[in-house]
């Protein structure tokens, strides 16, 4: 990003692009449903996902749509991606009231792979390690929080833990 842009979602069912020194509105676009959680700008691109079961890309520039993935729930957490390796290209990655963590080929906007989860997924995936073959992801449900380790490659599940609030 050119650093001048700032972009927002809201309960209004609209994602806006505003002006980081005037705050004046550049572009807005239209979900279909709430937008709650923190937009993802990567590569001159928006990821943003809404109440309404649509993970959305697009271009920062215009707001133009690039490509929806439909989820089988809500998207009310933030958006994280994954680097490109030798064998998987840029992933973005969302997680969805439909209890899975989604990866999803930037470029392409089809799914790379998916991990069922016990709750629904209401944070960001946080990636970790830099080495770009697993990735942490946290959420939380009620005074509970819980995280995973996942394979990167495959989607499988290689570790857990939860901890009650508190604790």
């Amino acid at each position: 990003t050119d650093g001048e842009r700032v972009v927002v979602g809201s309960d209004d069912k609209h994602v806006y692009c505003l002006d980081f020194y005037t705050g004046e509105k550049i572009w807005a676009f239209e979900t279909g449903d709430a937008v709650e959680g923190s937009p993802l700008i990567l590569n001159n691109h928006v990821y943003i996902g809404s109440a309404d079961a649509q993970l959305y890309k697009l271009d920062l520039a215009t707001g133009a749509l690039q490509w929806t993935y439909p989820t089988g729930d809500k998207i009310l957490g933030g958006i994280n991606w994954i680097p490109p390796s030798n064998e998987n290209s840029e992933q973005i990655l969302v997680g969805s009231y439909d209890s899975k963590l989604h990866s999803i080929d930037a470029a392409t906007g089809q799914a790379a792979w998916t991990v069922a989860t016990d709750n629904y997924v209401n944070g960001a995936p946080a990636v970790a390690g830099g080495r770009g073959d697993r990735l942490d992801q946290s959420r939380f449900a009620g005074p509970q929080c819980a995280a995973q380790r996942n394979d990167r490659s495959a989607g499988q599940r290689i570790g857990q833990g939860r901890a009650e609030a508190g604790s």
